[in-house]
């Protein structure tokens, strides 16, 4: 009876008591009244109690939930302001959620260095080399750079879990209600299970169960549902990005040799302040890895409470219309752009009809050409390398243009190492080395590791 199913037993019990009584009327009325009420009564009274008791386990739940979330939020925020030397700060909104924003006026060129959560990823691949099995030759299986550094992040990531006895800690205090255990918790993993992740479950990630069964013995030890659970909170938050300086190498030939190659490489990672910035299509800071770290670099003046913002896009992104921007970033990052740069744009710019096309769309089918042929390498040519160039340059002033004409813009480096690389000898080139030289030391110090490599 105490779950509520009072029918059943009192209409048996009007029953029982009929025959009791007799079959006289006006004591079969007065049964049939006396209990009927008496029914109503229990009634009320149990489902009013179950509505009390369903109100507090959702109340419990409720609070539970907040009291999760504010304290990740409490954490994070310290983490924040220690990260950044209390050069920014954590804020909840109710409209964009949690935000990073000025905690005082920083000039631009302000550099502020990130801390990883878990150590990043690169297409060195050498997290991956310490947690596949001996006999197991990973790097043979890779063609693409991007999917050897996201591998070697997972692998990061991994042996991050293994390291921590606390890893398991998380998923045993979110099905236990009330526990407080969380709060002493003291795990360097713990900024990873406050990060940000989608409302609902994503599909299941194969890859992760692929590779689950290549870890080295001690690594496959951490269960797979703890992986899975943390790469939830990687997914809307790590990023892929290329090393600013350049590194030689050497490239395997289809014809067995080996050429020393000048290039750049791609790391994937997570870090405290990159996770918490907000997107936007015209960002004031701008993220740089100089080959060990993050750095973030404020590309003009910040006031104290200003939203720090960087680009989910890169460059080529960047110059597409406000249409091809907003669907790459809902595709990839599951948002629309509201920024001030897609809402004026938007607003300003009227629909293109089909006889005439857009202004912006022209002018993104030029910049796309120019993309690609700055991506394709001169000849020997003087002729060649001098139009080349002039089209680095092109290309730069555009990328000035989208941050109003900032000196501090990251993609200038690689365009001004281009430049010095494949100007013609003489004047312009010396000029071009000196130019490269001195964007190395204005973004990352002049006894940067990256300026003494320029140098």
């Amino acid at each position: 009876h105490a779950q509520g199913y009072l029918e059943v037993p009192l209409y048996f019990c009007i029953s029982c008591y009929r025959m009791l009584l007799g079959t006289s009327g006006t004591s079969q009325r007065l049964v049939s009244v006396v209990v009927s009420a008496a029914a109503v009564y229990f009634i009320q009274r149990v489902w009013s109690h179950r509505r009390k008791k369903l109100f507090q386990s959702a109340m419990s739940a409720k609070t539970f939930a907040a009291r999760q979330v504010d304290h990740d939020f409490l954490y994070l925020a310290k983490r924040v302001i220690a990260v950044s030397s209390g050069r920014f700060n954590l804020v909840n909104t109710p409209d964009r959620g949690r935000c990073l924003v000025a905690a005082a006026s920083l000039p631009a060129g302000t550099r502020i260095r990130d801390a990883p959560i878990v150590p990043h990823g690169s297409d060195d691949g050498l997290h991956l080399c310490e947690a596949t099995a001996p006999d197991l030759k990973a790097a043979k299986s890779f063609t693409s750079s991007d999917l050897l550094a996201a591998i070697d992040f997972l692998a990061s990531l991994v042996k991050s879990l293994a390291s921590h006895a606390g890893s398991e800690t998380h998923l045993v205090v979110e099905a236990c209600a009330g526990d407080d255990k969380k709060e002493h918790v003291q795990d360097e993993l713990q900024s990873l299970w406050a990060l940000y992740r989608f409302p609902c479950d994503t599909a299941p990630f194969p890859m992760l169960r692929r590779w689950h069964m290549q870890w080295r013995a001690s690594l496959a030890k951490v269960p797979l549902e703890t992986v899975e659970a943390a790469w939830q909170h990687v997914v809307p938050n790590w990023r892929r990005l290329v090393v600013t300086t350049p590194r030689g190498q050497w490239i395997e030939m289809a014809d067995g040799s080996f050429e020393l190659t000048l290039g750049h490489m791609t790391v994937c990672g997570l870090w405290v302040l990159m996770a918490l910035c907000e997107h936007s299509c015209e960002p004031n800071c701008a993220l740089l890895h100089d080959g060990h770290g993050l750095l973030f670099i404020t590309l003009r003046p910040l006031t104290p409470g200003e939203a720090v913002t960087t680009s989910y896009l890169g460059l080529e992104a960047l110059l597409r219309p406000t249409r091809l921007r907003r669907r790459e970033l809902h595709e990839s990052w599951g948002f629309t752009c509201a920024c001030a740069r897609c809402c004026t744009e938007l607003t300003a710019a009227p629909p293109p009809s089909r006889a005439t096309p857009a202004a912006s769309s022209v002018a993104a089918a030029a910049d796309s050409l120019l993309l690609e042929r700055c991506r394709v390498p001169p000849s020997e040519a003087e002729e060649e390398r001098a139009a080349y160039c002039s089209r680095l340059v092109t290309l730069q002033q555009r990328a000035l243009a989208l941050h109003s004409g900032c000196a501090w813009e990251p993609s200038a480096v690689a365009l001004s190492l281009l430049a010095a690389v494949f100007a013609p000898a003489g004047a312009a080139h010396e000029a071009l080395l000196r130019k490269h030289v001195e964007l190395c030391e204005r973004l990352l110090g002049a006894g940067s590791e990256a300026a003494g490599r320029a140098r």
